[in-house]
């Protein structure tokens, strides 16, 4: 993988990665132990990889990894319903990282698991390290100026892009995202997606036939990772067209 490595640093992509366990039968949690991206981050160093699921249940060892090379985020993905019915659980996880890798390299990620979007993100507005955590731990409090980085204001960094206030949203109805209002803006998009043979939105290509295997890539800017885009896919005016062999 590393010609791979060595193109994406050269492109400036964000490369975004499962870390921690496999969950499923067949999955080797051998392969997504978070120790593997030292030699990756030690050899390419411009390389910026974002990690999801806090690598764990090895998020000791990836925060020190993040505490050590400044190309290395943490994603707050999957695990962020925990803030609700596992709080202790998860003051370890978003406590270590705030402590390691900071506010600053931590970043919000939507995929769930099956909790419902409201469920993952409403309790972080509110979510705050205990007394326990902050003097017996050292786990520094989440202010809002750290939810506001981990919301969005890191990973807009990250990608380039400017950030801007969106409309104010009505209130969540079953979940869906058809209940959000569209992000604002002074212009309709004028970029057209195609879609590929390929069944899913892993064949989603540009039209000006830059191509991605499991990615995004909206040109100028760097790839973004399906996984924390179908949110970002439902707001977006976009249009998909059967793709013209």
């Amino acid at each position: 993988l590393w010609p791979f490595f060595e193109k994406a640093q050269e492109l400036k992509l964000v490369m975004q990665v499962h870390t921690g366990t496999g969950y499923v039968y067949g999955a080797r949690n051998k392969y997504c132990h978070p120790g593997l991206l030292e030699d990756v981050l030690y050899d390419f160093y411009d390389l910026r990889i974002v990690a999801f699921h806090f690598g764990w249940p090895h998020h000791r060892e990836l925060n020190c990894l993040a505490a050590t090379f400044p190309n290395l985020y943490l994603s707050v993905s999957f695990l962020n319903a925990a803030a609700t019915w596992r709080p202790k659980f998860f003051q370890e996880l978003i406590g270590e990282a705030l402590l390691y890798a900071t506010a600053d390299k931590i970043v919000w990620g939507s995929d769930t698991n099956g909790s419902g979007m409201k469920e993952c993100v409403e309790p972080f507005h509110t979510f705050q390290i205990d007394e326990e955590g902050h003097h017996g731990w050292g786990y520094p409090y989440l202010t809002e100026e750290a939810r506001a980085k981990i919301f969005g204001l890191n990973m807009a960094k990250l990608l380039g892009i400017e950030p801007g206030k969106r409309a104010k949203r009505p209130a969540w109805s079953s979940g869906s995202f058809s209940s959000l209002n569209p992000l604002p803006t002074s212009e309709p998009a004028k970029t057209t997606w195609k879609r590929s043979t390929n069944s899913g939105l892993s064949g989603l290509r540009l039209a000006s036939g830059s191509i991605s295997t499991g990615t995004l890539i909206r040109k100028p800017g760097p790839a973004i990772c399906l996984r924390q885009c179908f949110h970002r896919l439902s707001m977006a005016r976009v249009r998909l067209k059967p793709f013209a062999s």
